[in-house]
């Protein structure tokens, strides 16, 4: 009576995972087909015959740093002044043949934030900048065009620069170290690199007074949540179409087994959305354990970002409150 209680259901997730898959497969192509339609700000970009250019960390040069230098190939930064350190490389290139620039850098913490700067021949002394996700002790690839529409023309210098968070850390006394960068093409192959660091490393402690994880950062090419929906969507439009091509009649058998599908594909998508979540939360979790875990209350204070994201000493303004 069990197994045969149990078997429909078995049958409905094995029909919902295709359904699943197929949406996803509708979707891919869809979004390569309408690419420049959805984002018709990479048409600029497209079609340029050149290749990825490689720069070694050693060519950028302090501008702002309590302690660089460089070191095997690589500048590596010891000390933060005034609360960030600034590296800069002269390079001359047309921002229009590479949409995607990866920083290779190791040793960032969540005590410090990192952008991206550039200056234009047409504008050489207007420095504009862009935030960079993080990812591990580093940062992921980033589309420029989707962050700035002052990504333009010839490009006379980058730099990239650290920012100590709010709470003063200086990248938690941690060494930096910017081993290179990488000026990369438009490609099909770039853009689903783009895709899976925008899911996958997300923006973590934002300093909110509950645990929100926003998702994926303001500059990234599709929002996550938005895509599980039309795969449900997609999922659940190609069952009702499964419906009315088989003309399953009323209240029979097949058209239940029909919406324990459908009911499936909606937990498909409720779990890839949890899933995703769960990541970013357990990347949060490492953030808080490092900042507050074992710590007296006067120090978590002055960990904390929301509460203590002052010039000055607050935790004695702070503790009797608390």
């Amino acid at each position: 009576m069990e197994q045969a209680t149990s078997a429909p259901w078995r049958r409905a997730f094995i029909e919902a995972a295709a359904a699943f898959v197929l949406a996803g497969i509708v979707l891919a192509l869809a979004y390569a087909l309408l690419f420049f339609r959805v984002h018709p700000e990479f048409r600029a970009f497209a079609g340029h015959d050149v290749e990825t250019v490689t720069i070694p960390g050693n060519r950028f040069r302090p501008v702002a740093a309590g302690r660089a230098y460089a070191r095997d190939g690589s500048m590596v930064i010891d000390a933060f002044a005034g609360g960030g350190a600034v590296v800069a490389l002269n390079a001359r290139f047309l921002a229009e043949d590479y949409p995607f620039i990866k920083l290779d850098i190791d040793g960032l913490t969540s005590w410090a934030n990192a952008a991206i700067y550039w200056r234009r021949a047409a504008e050489p002394d207007v420095i504009y900048q862009l935030p960079l996700n993080r990812s591990g002790d580093g940062v992921t690839q980033v589309a420029m065009p989707k962050g700035s529409e002052k990504y333009r023309g010839e490009i006379i210098e980058l730099a990239v620069g650290f920012i100590a968070d709010a709470t003063g850390h200086d990248n938690g006394g941690q060494r930096l170290r910017v081993k290179g960068v990488e000026l990369r093409p438009f490609s099909s192959g770039r853009v689903i690199e783009q895709l899976l660091a925008d899911w996958l490393n997300p923006p973590v402690l934002q300093a909110y007074s509950n645990n929100v994880v926003i998702g994926s950062h303001p500059h990234s090419l599709l929002r996550p949540n938005g895509i599980v929906m039309l795969l449900m969507i997609v999922g659940l439009a190609g069952l009702g179409a499964a419906v009315h091509l088989l003309k399953v009649p009323a209240g029979t058998g097949q058209q239940r087994q029909l919406l324990r599908a459908a009911l499936c594909l909606c937990l498909y998508g409720w779990g890839c959305g949890e899933v995703l979540r769960w990541q970013w939360r357990l990347s949060e979790g490492e953030v808080i354990l490092e900042r507050y875990a074992g710590r007296p209350l006067a120090e978590q204070i002055k960990n904390a970002p929301l509460r203590c994201g002052r010039d000055r000493d607050c935790v004695s303004d702070l503790l009797p409150y608390l």
